[in-house]
């Protein structure tokens, strides 16, 4: 099975492609809800959240898990538990002392 999850040695992320693969889903509707979240998130002043939890490189955004948790609200659950529990299977692999920067949901 292909890895849901990864660690870029700062943070615990998922990407795009992966997501629209799990969920059987094309990559391109994928974009347009991420988009249309990180629009809905401007608009209430969140442009913070959106700037740690979605980062777009190249054709692709990475998320951070509150970014996939925000963003699939209305996705299928089973999927979306699969991704939680692989964020924490890496989580736990993690020294203790590991903190990722400013991961936070709304103040």
């Amino acid at each position: 099975m292909e890895e849901l999850v990864f660690f870029n040695g700062e943070k615990i992320l998922t990407d795009s492609l992966t997501v629209s693969k799990a969920f059987d889903m094309e990559h391109e509707e994928v974009l347009k809800d991420i988009d249309r979240k990180i629009h809905k998130l401007s608009e209430l002043g969140e442009d913070e959240f959106s700037r740690f939890n979605f980062n777009k490189t190249g054709t692709k955004y990475n998320l951070t898990e509150d970014g996939l948790i925000l963003f699939t609200l209305s996705y299928d659950m089973n999927v979306k538990n699969r991704f939680i529990e692989a964020f924490k299977r890496i989580r736990n692999k993690l020294p203790s002392n590991f903190k990722e920067s400013g991961n936070k949901l709304f103040d």
